[in-house]
């Protein structure tokens, strides 16, 4: 019996010695056991009929090796772009190539394992998005990409929708450990559709790390420029230089901030208006109030009066010997009025980073115009920003330079894109792994077998997302960067026979 896998897998590019047969039996992967029988031919086109006498439509069909004998498969070379640091991009179904990666001792090598699975909308899109078996098929690539990953610092990132952030969310849970979840990342593309109910113009991002007790240990903390800060910083020098007096700087700077459009970075650091004297660094008060039950009590001796300040109601943060480090170190701010309590001196120069939110909004038609501007009118749906990988690809890695990515859901290229420009920008060696298939989008398949063309044939094979826009993209970039694309596609290994083929 010839066992078939239904659904939209991506099979390994083997040479099908014969078309299936109407009669023979198959099995489909979504119900395995249950036999079903090939109604009709040609595979793009053929009906099944399952355990129920319903008949199957099979979008496209692999017939497989029982699991005891799995495909024997290798990378083998399509071609380089020479330069340094150099990148890798395969052309194969992921679930193999990951496996040929790890036989070929590449486990624990990667920072970053993004992954960007097929949302499985159920719409016609350049890919295909609908799987009766996407649990499945999420949960083994998965299990892979864990393998990959640095047993201390990797970092998983998953890009999903609201149709499949349950199950993501568990499977995620159970692969990866719940106590290795960081944050669930809302992405607002800031398009808003006509929708009857509710416009969804966002998606998310799931963020695992391999060990969250080694992230403790080593006090890793993700950090980003805090916008506005350059700005405000600029201005406040401004205006030191031309009063070198707190109050009329202080005046100065909140009418500077009051003029600002509502949507300049700046204008969320208002707090930040006060001047130290002498030195005219910018700085707002902070608490020094215990904001939780424990707290110390005891009396701060104002330096102007000699006389105790106000203790806070719920008493002092610091201990009695940290107050006076603080104070020696001129970073607590006595007020004029002796009445008014104690603040710290919270310094812009020294708050000029933050820790990324877990909200944002990024236009998303930035990313498809990029990508049309660089393979032209070859199709691909909802194309990642690469500008916005970038960014949370600095983050995770803490801006390694060397860090190693991973994606076996290439699609477009993006993760490729993202890592080159990082390269490209600041010098470093870090290096991309970009796994993505061939597949042809469901439309461009009906023009085709209307005009007599199959799987194999040269057409077929050209309109597919990996010859059209995947490969000519990072070749693109790579040229334009001065960095190395070696580019490989799977095939069997010596010897392996018939032990997977793709109809």
């Amino acid at each position: 019996m010839v066992r078939f896998v239904l659904g939209d897998p991506q099979p390994v590019p083997y040479v099908l010695p014969r078309p299936p047969v109407v009669g023979e039996l198959a099995v489909d992967a979504c119900a395995p056991g249950i036999p079903a029988r090939v109604l009709s031919n040609p595979a793009p086109g053929m009906l099944l009929l399952d355990g129920q006498d319903t008949p199957v439509p099979a979008r496209q069909l692999a017939a497989v090796a029982p699991a005891s004998h799995p495909p024997q498969v290798s990378l083998v070379d399509d071609g380089t772009v020479p330069g340094a640091p150099e990148h890798l991009l395969v052309e194969g179904e992921n679930a193999h190539v990951a496996d040929t990666l790890l036989g070929q001792g590449w486990a624990g090598r990667f920072d970053v394992a993004y992954l960007d699975p097929p949302y499985d909308t159920g719409t016609r899109l350049s890919y295909a998005d609908a799987r009766d078996d996407w649990p499945d098929f999420f949960h083994a690539r998965l299990v892979r990409a864990k393998e990959l990953l640095h047993p201390e610092r990797g970092v998983l990132v998953v890009a999903i929708d609201d149709r499949r952030l349950g199950w993501a969310r568990l499977i995620c849970d159970a692969v990866m450990g719940q106590a290795q979840f960081v944050a669930c990342v809302v992405w607002d593309g800031g398009v808003h559709g006509q929708s009857r109910l509710v416009s969804v113009a966002h998606d998310y991002m799931l963020i695992y790390l391999t060990s969250a007790a080694a992230a403790k240990r080593d006090r890793v903390t993700w950090r980003e420029p805090r916008p506005g800060v350059d700005a405000a910083l600029q201005q406040a020098a401004k205006v030191w230089a031309a009063t070198r007096d707190v109050d009329a700087a202080h005046k100065r700077m909140l009418a500077w901030y009051r003029a600002l459009g509502s949507d300049h970075p700046a204008k969320k650091l208002a707090e930040y208006s006060w001047f130290e004297e002498g030195t005219g660094r910018l700085l707002r008060p902070g608490p020094v109030c215990k904001p939780h039950a424990k707290h110390y009590d005891y009396d701060v001796i104002h330096p102007g009066t000699g006389k105790p300040v106000p203790r806070p109601g719920r008493g002092y943060r610091y201990s009695p010997q940290r107050m006076q480090e603080l104070i020696a170190e001129g970073r607590i701010l006595f007020r004029d009025d002796p009445a008014k309590g104690i603040a710290t001196k919270l310094y812009l120069d020294e708050m000029d980073t933050r820790a990324p939110h877990a909200v944002f909004t990024e236009a998303r038609t930035r990313a498809a115009k990029r990508l049309a501007a660089q393979v032209g009118d070859a199709a691909f749906t909802y194309p990642k920003d690469p500008v916005v990988l970038e960014r949370w690809f600095r983050l995770v890695t803490q801006d390694r330079p060397d860090a190693w990515f991973v994606d076996l859901f290439a699609g477009s290229g993006s993760t490729g894109e993202a890592v080159m420009r990082m390269n490209a920008a600041d010098g470093g060696t870090r290096t991309a792994v970009c796994v993505t298939n061939n597949e042809v989008s469901a439309a461009r398949q009906e023009t085709l077998t209307g005009a007599g063309f199959g799987p194999h044939d040269p057409q077929w094979r050209a309109a597919g997302v990996f010859e059209t826009v995947t490969a000519p993209r990072l070749r693109l970039v790579a040229g334009e960067t001065g960095q190395g694309l070696v580019v490989k596609r799977l095939h069997p290994s010596e010897g392996a026979g018939e032990a997977a083929v793709a109809a």
